[in-house]
């Protein structure tokens, strides 16, 4: 890694955090054009129902549908208005890994690779604030703001953890608890998708017929039911607006952790404390409370993140509907916060009692 001083890294990460928004703008409106042509009026007709009016494409039509996508990927919000799909969270993070690539592989993961995340993911969220500004306007007959101080600080802290992510490939045994959380991020997440993918397909085999239409969902779908299965190996359900859980009650459904079979449950929660022992045992003994204290902050950290771009708030669907979901944000920093201090304690106990069974054996 040559060496940078902080202007020099300050100066990287601008120039890093310009290439993401260039190459995620551009990715952006492809979908936008995409979803112009295919399926912007399907969309009207979703959200508004006989009150909707179709649209003609234009350029000013692409440009706003691109700025709504780029906004969506950051997961920001107009009002409490929110898509959160993980699935368009792709397009940051294809953004700044081809932005940084040879960087991360050269530079590792250490103190001054953090100036360079920080300064570009805020050149990133003034950027995308700055478009936000400049797509004011009306589309589907809903207004598009996406200016504002939240907004500001959502893009800086999700490219921030994206730029982390990624970084995480790279010279992650530098940092506390990392090959751990890189470890558990890889197998609980992996489990979950795998599990996840089953699930889906035999969910809309039985409600759609059409094979295509099949495999869109699960591409579209997949990476949110991975995070909603992923926190109920954890016994943690989706919570859900009323009118929503009525509806699925209608159609026979039920996703909350409870519904599952006991057997289930119980298999469910043993593989995930099966994850999270395997991935404690990658913490070496030594300096083994500090690794474990930063094991216990950066896995509930991605966890909380999954949380927070998996829900979804669309406010009232055709006047009769109220679609509101997601994971409790509390509960996806806090669960997976006690089962790593409890499963460390207890590994940690468990390895003392064997040491000392050595000892003893050893005299004998």
């Amino acid at each position: 890694m040559k060496e940078q001083n902080p202007k020099q890294c300050l100066t990287e990460g601008v120039k890093v955090g310009l290439k993401a928004f260039i190459i995620s703008y551009i990715i952006s409106i492809t979908v936008a054009l995409v979803l112009s042509v295919a399926v912007l009026d399907e969309i009207n007709d979703l959200v508004l129902g006989v009150y909707g009016t179709s649209h003609a494409i234009s350029f000013g039509l692409v440009m706003k549908t691109a700025s709504m996508v780029m906004h969506i990927a950051a997961f920001n919000t107009v009002g409490s208005f929110k898509i959160g799909l993980l699935f368009f969270g792709i397009i940051p993070f294809a953004s700044f890994y081809i932005a940084d690539r040879q960087d991360n592989r050269d530079e590792g993961f250490d103190g001054k690779i953090l100036i360079i995340f920080a300064a570009a993911s805020a050149t990133f969220s003034i950027a995308l604030s700055l478009l936000a500004i400049a797509s004011r306007g009306d589309l589907l007959t809903m207004q598009l703001d996406y200016f504002g101080f939240v907004n500001i600080v959502v893009t800086f802290v999700i490219t921030f953890l994206i730029q982390a992510t990624i970084g995480m490939n790279y010279g992650i045994s530098l940092i506390p608890g990392g090959l751990a959380s890189r470890t558990m991020v890889r197998l609980s997440f992996g489990v979950a998708a795998i599990l996840g993918v089953f699930g889906l397909v035999a969910l809309l085999k039985g409600l759609v017929s059409d094979v295509l239409l099949i495999v869109a969902g699960v591409v579209l779908l997949i990476p949110n039911i991975a995070v909603y299965v992923l926190f109920m190996m954890m016994g943690v359900s989706i919570q859900m607006d009323s009118s929503v859980q009525k509806l699925m009650a209608y159609a026979g459904i039920d996703v909350s952790f409870a519904a599952l079979p006991l057997i289930v449950q119980i298999l469910a929660v043993v593989g995930m404390i099966a994850i999270f022992v395997f991935a404690l045992m990658r913490i070496d003994r030594e300096k083994y409370f500090i690794n474990l204290a930063g094991f216990s902050i950066i896995y509930p950290s991605v966890a909380f993140l999954a949380a927070y771009c998996t829900g979804i708030n669309l406010g009232l669907i055709k006047n009769i509907i109220d679609i509101n979901m997601g994971i409790s944000l509390f509960q996806a920093f806090v669960v997976p916060f006690a089962m790593i201090w409890v499963l460390g304690l207890v590994l940690f106990g468990v390895r003392r009692l064997w040491g000392h069974l050595d000892i003893l054996n050893k005299n004998e």
